[in-house]
């Protein structure tokens, strides 16, 4: 309560100074309590930018208002109609709160304006392959990729993988990825050689997503900075929530600086990686690419310089081991 100083006969005075004091207070309370109320009135806005990025999904039971916002906010909107006609419900839900953000409403402008007026790959309806091919209650690895294949009728919406029809020969990373599966298990009979999707991996929960998911033709990291590296950080701390509230343990497959920097200088996702070690497993190696393959490093037993990290180690086998230690069925590196 504000306190009034009355001096000698001044009572008159006084009063009416508490009068206009109170009244002011009043005008100001309204003024505060109108403009509180324009704000909550204004739900497009407030569906547009004020979204919490660390949200996994909203629990439509919950509150069936929000449910109706979100509803009417994702049928109305065409820069998501792609979102929503082709990733499958439960990643929709996962990703929810990202497609709300404004960057992210800016990004499909941006790919939509691209899409129309370049080529750019891969097919627009196959950005999202990595949902698509991956059931989210599956995945027991993650690999990480950089931007997708800029040459004609390769990407396909799956890191390293691609689309198999009418290529002369696969992608020299693919080739020393194939290499390394052959050196983890040498009687594998399921590996063909030539044959290039890798969705056979997906559908046993090996996530295949890239750094950024769309590149125009013959320009390799054309897409960069325009959004989707602070995506790929959002939706692996959503990833990485959603399966520590389920308990199901997975594995980092991390190749490259690229991939490690992802996980590594992603702060909040690093955070839930620590505080959750028993559930999760990283193994890092050298990009697949010649360059990185074939350079040589400090043999770690032997101490000269002869040790190639990407065929000398064997992340596949030590991926398996560690998905049997802790009873889930392994993952068969064949590719058919």
């Amino acid at each position: 309560m504000s306190k009034f100083k009355v001096a000698g006969n001044s009572v008159s005075k006084a009063i009416t100074k508490k009068n206009k004091t109170t009244q002011s207070t009043i005008t100001s309370f309204l003024k505060v309590k109108n403009k509180s109320i324009e704000q909550n009135l204004n739900i497009k806005d407030d569906l547009k930018i004020k979204i919490n990025p660390e949200d996994t999904f909203i629990n439509n039971n919950n509150n069936n208002e929000i449910a109706e916002k979100e509803d009417s906010f994702f049928n109305n909107n065409e820069l998501l109609k792609l979102e929503k006609d082709t990733i499958p419900n439960d990643w929709f839900k996962l990703l929810s709160s990202i497609f709300k953000q404004k960057y992210f409403l800016d990004l499909k402008k941006f790919i939509n304006s691209e899409y129309a007026s370049r080529t750019i790959y891969p097919p627009m309806e196959e950005i999202y392959s990595f949902a698509q091919l991956t059931n989210l209650d599956n995945i027991k690895c993650i690999i990480i990729g950089q931007d997708p294949y800029h040459n004609e009728g390769q990407a396909h919406g799956l890191a390293f993988s691609i689309n198999n029809s009418k290529l002369k020969s696969l992608p020299p990373s693919l080739k020393n990825i194939y290499k390394a599966v052959r050196l983890n298990y040498p009687d594998i009979k399921n590996l063909d050689d030539t044959y290039g999707n890798l969705k056979n991996w997906s559908n046993q929960g090996v996530l295949l997503t890239n750094r950024l998911l769309t590149v125009e033709k013959n320009k390799p990291l054309s897409h960069k900075k325009k959004g989707w590296e602070l995506f790929q950080d959002q939706l692996l701390i959503n990833l990485v929530n959603f399966k520590i509230e389920k308990k199901e343990k997975f594995v980092f497959m991390l190749w490259g600086d690229q991939a490690k920097n992802t996980v590594y200088k992603n702060t909040k996702l690093m955070t839930l990686v620590n505080k959750n070690k028993d559930m999760i497993k990283i193994i890092e190696n050298v990009h697949p690419s010649p360059l990185s393959c074939n350079r040589k490093i400090i043999n770690p037993v032997t101490k000269e310089k002869d040790f190639r990290p990407w065929f000398d180690k064997r992340d596949f086998k030590e991926c398996n081991d560690w998905l049997s230690e802790n009873g889930l069925k392994i993952i068969d590196w064949g590719n058919k």
